[in-house]
């Protein structure tokens, strides 16, 4: 049973960025996409949840850039994840609480979005999709490591 939820979450979780990608980014779309990932209702994205959302970005983005491959399980991308994760909070997290309030978020989903556009824009750069090469992908996502 625990399979299968985690599984329909994962599903729901990539579903709610995925509709967030394609929206406008308004406050209304991030209130959705708050709402998604704020699993305990607490008023943070804390570190778990960051990660979710960071895994499940890579994800999407690695399947807009390149289809036909596989996308990289968590346990392959945690050292990226964990990157990423340590650069938003250093960008996002002005409070140094250690997790993202609402407000902070707001920065938050400008910065998925900047992300989505560079993706984006490098698979177009590049003359669509398919046409990377494997050691590249992570720079072709969008996603950067420091």
């Amino acid at each position: 049973m625990g399979t299968a939820y985690s599984l329909k979450a994962k599903k729901v979780d990539k579903e709610a960025l995925q509709t967030f990608l394609d929206s406008p980014g308004e406050d209304a779309d991030l209130k959705a996409l708050w709402t998604a990932f704020d699993k305990d209702a607490s008023g943070y994205i804390e570190d778990a949840e960051l990660h979710q959302i960071i895994y499940h970005l890579i994800w999407i983005f690695w399947k807009y850039a390149t289809p036909s491959k596989p996308c990289p399980k968590r346990d392959q991308v945690q050292g990226v994840v964990e990157v990423i994760c340590q650069n938003v909070m250093h960008e996002i997290d002005v409070s140094h609480r250690g997790r993202i309030s609402r407000a902070e978020f707001d920065v938050f989903g400008e910065y998925i979005m900047k992300q989505w556009e560079a993706c984006r824009h490098k698979v177009e750069k590049k003359g669509g999709r398919d046409r990377t090469n494997t050691n590249r992908s992570f720079g072709l996502i969008g996603f950067k490591k420091q």
